[in-house]
């Protein structure tokens, strides 16, 4: 008899037994432990389980020589899945194995790796099973070092099938707002289908920008979404200095580090000069359509801002 037959709800005995002949066909054994409610706490693979690679060694002295440990592979970072394959007459994977495991921990919901009622751990001559094994693991390094390698985990009780009868979830309003950095028209108008903003790039010359914002804004208008609630904003790469000619050979070679090598039309995009220079050109760039303007310094930043502070800000009101 396997180990669903002895589910008390006969809904999740018909389940169960679907999911183990489904695995079955691929050559893996399903185990399962019972819940109070007479259906499935849980079921897994049988004959191997996780664990974090740093325990593997205390796992395998445990084990000694009732079997060894082959690691399958690696799941992410430093979490492993392993097989045990326990050696003769100290725990094999039959099925009267695993059903002798799904019985004995019929009564375990709380997901852990039970044991025999009166018994915490096997004796001369019988046979070990995995959860008895990760039972020992538990008691030996701590829970947590290594688990199931879980097929099923039910939902509670009442709640229903997460996957058939969807649950209301965490759902945080107001959302955050999404801005959209693009260039080309077809970004743009998904820009506006699927944003809250549009962000032209720092590398997008003024009056290229001022094309991109007439892009989004037909879009808007075609859309029937009021421009006012569509926020346009635009990074700007400048370097303020009283040498014009200094500021412009330092934001030059700063860019060329940027982006791996000199560029033209970056270049061009760039705001540089005196402070009177910037002033100007920054309100190139509001007429241009950017309601909010992000200062992009690229060397002695904080001398760079104070200065923006002191001087450029000022005078753009």
């Amino acid at each position: 008899m396997a180990w669903h037959d002895n589910l008390g709800n006969p809904k999740a005995r018909h389940e169960a037994a679907i999911i183990v002949r489904e695995f079955a066909g691929r050559n893996i054994d399903i185990g399962g432990v019972a819940s109070d409610d007479g259906g499935a706490a849980f079921m897994y693979a049988e004959g191997q389980f996780l664990t974090r690679g740093q325990y593997l060694d205390d796992i395998r002295a445990l084990l000694a020589a009732r079997g060894q440990v082959v690691v399958v592979k690696r799941v992410i970072a430093d979490v492993l899945l392993v097989k045990i394959e326990f050696s003769a007459g100290n725990g094999g994977t039959s099925a009267e194995s695993n059903e002798s495991a799904s019985e004995s921990n019929s009564g375990n919901t709380g997901g852990g790796a039970g044991s025999p009622e009166g018994n915490s751990g096997t004796t001369e001559g019988e046979q070990l099973t995995l959860l008895q094994f990760l039972d020992e693991i538990h008691r030996e390094h701590g829970p947590r070092i290594a688990a199931p390698d879980h097929v099923v985990t039910t939902a509670p009780l009442g709640s229903g099938c997460p996957a058939t009868e969807p649950q209301i979830v965490y759902d945080p309003k107001p959302y955050p707002p999404v801005w959209f950095g693009a260039a080309a028209p077809t970004a743009l108008r998904r820009a506006v289908r699927l944003g809250d903003g549009f962000f032209g790039a720092g590398s997008s010359p003024t009056a290229r920008f001022a094309e991109q914002v007439q892009v989004v804004r037909d879009a808007l208008a075609e859309a029937g979404r009021p421009a006012a609630d569509f926020p346009i904003a635009k990074r700007v790469y400048i370097a303020v200095d009283d040498d014009a000619g200094r500021a412009r050979g330092r934001i030059d070679a700063a860019l060329a580090g940027l982006y791996g090598q000199r560029n033209e039309q970056i270049e061009a995009a760039v705001v540089t000069g005196t402070p009177a220079d910037c002033v100007r050109e920054l309100r190139q760039v509001a007429q241009a359509g950017a309601g909010l303007i992000l200062f992009t310094p690229l060397f002695d930043q904080s001398g760079q801002m104070e200065r923006l502070a002191a001087e450029v800000l000022p005078e753009l009101g």
